[in-house]
Protein backbone atom coordinates (compact mmCIF):
# COMPACT_ATOMS: atom_id res chain seq x y z
CA UNK A 1 0.00 0.00 0.00
CA UNK A 2 1.29 3.40 -0.94
CA UNK A 3 1.15 6.64 1.44
CA UNK A 4 4.01 9.46 2.73
CA UNK A 5 7.22 8.62 4.20
CA UNK A 6 8.26 11.75 6.39
CA UNK A 7 11.11 13.12 8.31
CA UNK A 8 10.65 15.39 11.41
CA UNK A 9 13.59 17.28 12.84
CA UNK A 10 13.28 18.28 16.65
CA UNK A 11 14.99 21.06 17.84
CA UNK A 12 16.63 19.10 20.46
CA UNK A 13 18.17 15.70 20.78
CA UNK A 14 16.95 12.97 22.95
CA UNK A 15 19.22 11.33 24.07
CA UNK A 16 21.29 10.67 21.36
CA UNK A 17 18.36 11.02 18.41
CA UNK A 18 17.09 14.37 16.64
CA UNK A 19 15.16 12.75 14.02
CA UNK A 20 12.21 10.93 13.39
CA UNK A 21 11.23 8.79 10.24
CA UNK A 22 7.20 7.28 9.81
CA UNK A 23 5.52 6.43 7.44
CA UNK A 24 1.07 6.96 7.10
CA UNK A 25 -1.61 6.70 4.63
CA UNK A 26 -3.32 9.54 6.12
CA UNK A 27 -0.28 12.31 6.42
CA UNK A 28 -2.27 15.26 8.00
CA UNK A 29 -4.17 13.25 10.59
CA UNK A 30 -0.80 11.60 11.76
CA UNK A 31 1.28 14.78 12.33
CA UNK A 32 -1.51 15.71 14.14
CA UNK A 33 -1.53 12.25 16.68
CA UNK A 34 2.37 13.25 16.79
CA UNK A 35 1.71 16.42 18.22
CA UNK A 36 -0.82 15.54 20.67
CA UNK A 37 1.56 13.13 22.28
CA UNK A 38 -0.24 9.82 20.19
CA UNK A 39 1.63 6.93 18.78
CA UNK A 40 5.05 6.73 18.54
CA UNK A 41 6.69 6.92 21.57
CA UNK A 42 9.81 8.99 20.46
CA UNK A 43 7.37 12.01 19.62
CA UNK A 44 5.43 11.03 22.55
CA UNK A 45 8.43 12.04 24.71
CA UNK A 46 9.17 15.39 22.78
CA UNK A 47 5.86 16.55 23.38
CA UNK A 48 5.94 15.04 27.12
CA UNK A 49 9.52 17.67 26.81
CA UNK A 50 7.88 20.82 25.19
CA UNK A 51 10.68 20.08 22.86
CA UNK A 52 9.59 21.27 19.41
CA UNK A 53 9.45 19.72 16.07
CA UNK A 54 8.05 19.76 12.12
CA UNK A 55 8.24 17.67 9.40
CA UNK A 56 11.07 18.96 7.09
CA UNK A 57 11.05 16.15 4.26
CA UNK A 58 8.08 14.06 2.37
CA UNK A 59 8.25 11.36 0.27
CA UNK A 60 4.78 10.85 -1.94
CA UNK A 61 3.75 7.75 -3.31
CA UNK A 62 6.13 5.22 -0.77
CA UNK A 63 5.40 1.99 0.59
CA UNK A 64 6.40 0.98 4.41
CA UNK A 65 9.90 -0.71 2.49
CA UNK A 66 10.95 2.38 1.72
CA UNK A 67 10.53 3.97 5.49
CA UNK A 68 12.46 0.69 6.47
CA UNK A 69 15.68 1.47 4.12
CA UNK A 70 15.44 5.33 5.29
CA UNK A 71 15.94 3.69 8.85
CA UNK A 72 18.05 1.26 8.53
CA UNK A 73 20.84 3.92 7.02
CA UNK A 74 20.81 5.06 10.71
CA UNK A 75 21.76 8.72 9.15
CA UNK A 76 18.27 10.56 9.21
CA UNK A 77 20.37 13.83 9.45
CA UNK A 78 22.09 13.16 6.40
CA UNK A 79 18.25 13.32 4.55
CA UNK A 80 17.26 16.76 6.71
CA UNK A 81 17.35 20.25 4.84
CA UNK A 82 17.59 21.65 8.45
CA UNK A 83 20.56 19.83 9.39
CA UNK A 84 22.62 20.91 5.95
CA UNK A 85 21.95 24.22 6.48
CA UNK A 86 23.46 24.03 9.87
CA UNK A 87 26.97 22.92 8.19
CA UNK A 88 26.90 25.57 5.53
Amino acid sequence: MKGTVYLIHLDEKISHAQHYIGWTNFFEKRIEHHRNGNGAKFLAEAVRLSINFEVVRTWKNKDGNFERKLKNQKNARRLCPKCKEKTK
